[in-house]
């Protein structure tokens, strides 16, 4: 699928996870699957940058940066 500068997308990825208590030594200690709506501001080979908001005087809001081996799966909306 090509997606392009300011296409929503729906992005399914996988983020890492920190346990920060005492575990047993057994597991689980998956990562965390994600899911992130936003509208495309870069596509590299190395990362989708997604912002949350654009504003009508060019600025973004919540800009999130996912490194291609994270994602699973894009969703144009």
């Amino acid at each position: 699928m090509k997606i392009k500068k300011g296409d929503a997308v729906l992005v399914t990825w996988t983020d890492a996870q920190s346990h920060n208590n005492w575990q047993d030594t057994k597991g689980p200690f998956p990562p965390a699957a994600a899911r992130s709506l936003g509208f495309v501001i870069e596509d590299t080979p190395k990362y989708l940058s997604v912002a949350q908001s654009l504003a009508d005087d060019g600025t973004l809001g919540d800009v999130l940066s996912i490194p291609r081996g994270m994602i699973q799966k894009i969703v144009k909306k």
